[in-house]
């Protein structure tokens, strides 16, 4: 899908910046936010949830009006996934997710008038999503997030899901369509590509 593609490039972008000397990355002083590829990102799958909503919209007016019929039980793909009555989560819904989580977070910040130093890489994120999974085997999206100080924190956190998502380490499954999103383990089968092993980052003094 689109939005998969953009999301794969600009990560791998970010993930081979992070591995850059500090003095050797590019800096923008007048606005970090709009500088920082991982909000270019957050933004441009915004914009894709967006589309895909009026889309969405757009069909469902048309199907009423036309007065479609649902195909026969025959031509239904049958989703071969091991999660019982489960769904898989599309990205959209995973944006729709963070971007409450953000707004929160934002207010939490202005609230309290503190900026907290960014320093965390979705390498790092990465890491540590992998060992909390490994041990619980299941988290709520929410739960991911737990102690999160920063919006720059929250993105990482998300971008390092993307990731192990888009590698099939981990699915994120709701009961329906608007139901909590709860982060799993994929089943091994599914498990085909690896991440890769980052190589150690450099970290400013």
């Amino acid at each position: 899908a689109g939005e998969f593609i953009v999301m794969a490039s600009t990560l791998m972008y970010i993930k081979s910046r992070e591995l850059l000397p500090v003095d050797e990355q590019v800096e923008d002083t007048e606005d970090d936010d709009a500088a920082d590829p991982r909000w270019d990102l957050i933004r441009r799958l915004v914009e894709f949830k967006r589309f895909k909503d009026a889309s969405d919209d757009l069909q469902r007016l048309e199907i009423e009006r036309e007065k479609v019929y649902t195909r026969r039980p025959g031509s239904i793909p049958i989703d071969p996934l091991p999660m019982g009555n489960r769904l898989e989560a599309s990205i959209f819904d995973l944006v729709g997710a963070v971007n409450e989580l953000l707004r929160r977070v934002a207010e939490r910040e202005a609230a309290k008038g503190e900026i907290v130093e960014d320093r965390w890489s979705i390498s790092e994120k990465i890491v540590s999503i992998r060992e909390r999974l490994g041990q619980a085997g299941r988290l709520k999206f929410s739960g991911l997030f737990d102690g999160a100080r920063s919006r720059g924190e929250v993105v990482a956190t998300f971008l390092a899901l993307l990731e192990l998502v888009r590698l099939r380490q981990l699915m994120a499954t709701q009961d329906d369509s608007f139901g909590e999103i709860e982060i799993v383990v994929a089943p091994v089968e599914m498990q085909q590509i690896k991440p890769e092993q980052e190589e150690p980052e450099t970290v400013a003094t």
